[in-house]
């Protein structure tokens, strides 16, 4: 049992913070994934941070999250250039005890962040748990399977990362009581 947790709550509440920009083609996908996590719905928030999209991005998400998604997931813009700024655009609105950092690239298994809390709560002191990230074609790309396989067996280390103290990707959930890097399972190839 991690001794820094105060949380209060088997599940917390956690914010998960999505940076997009120009990314029409897959954000559905993401926050579709999102959606469908095992955790409970009212124990956390999705953050959508358009940075200011040209190619429809906004405008589609505006669309289809007034259509389609429970009250737990916000839109906004930010206008300053960059995922960084995204990501800190997000966080001035978090709610969360948890911060969780993923990408319009990105999909989370169902499990995802039921996983990731329960393996913090199995810690003690400050550590990093980072999950397995596996690369999958964009189905609108012809991406060769050696290049999926390529990247599958030598990229994303996670394991000899987190044990260095170090996370590779910006997909990542914090506590302010610990340094801890939560991970999603996929991402597409580009």
């Amino acid at each position: 049992m991690n001794l820094n947790n105060n949380v209060g709550s088997e599940y917390p509440l956690i914010s998960v913070i999505v940076p997009v920009y120009n990314d029409l083609i897959r954000i559905g996908q993401c926050i579709d994934s999102l959606v469908a996590l095992s955790y409970p719905s009212s124990n956390y928030e999705i953050i959508i941070v358009d940075n200011c999209s040209t190619d429809g991005t906004y405008d589609y998400l505006l669309e289809k999250l007034n259509q389609a998604y429970q009250p737990n997931v916000r839109l906004i813009k930010c206008s300053t250039p960059g995922s960084y700024a995204a990501r800190n655009a997000g966080l001035k609105i978090a709610k969360g005890d948890f911060v969780a950092f993923t990408d319009s690239d990105c999909l989370v298994s169902e499990n995802w962040l039921t996983n990731l809390i329960e393996a913090w709560y199995a810690q003690s002191g400050e550590v990093i748990i980072a999950g397995k990230v596996e690369f999958f074609s964009d189905r609108d790309k012809l991406t060769e399977q050696s290049s999926l396989d390529f990247e599958n067996i030598f990229s994303m280390k996670q394991d000899e990362n987190a044990k260095k103290g170090k996370c590779i990707t910006a997909k990542e959930t914090a506590n302010k009581s610990c340094n801890l890097v939560l991970e999603p399972a996929f991402a597409f190839a580009v």
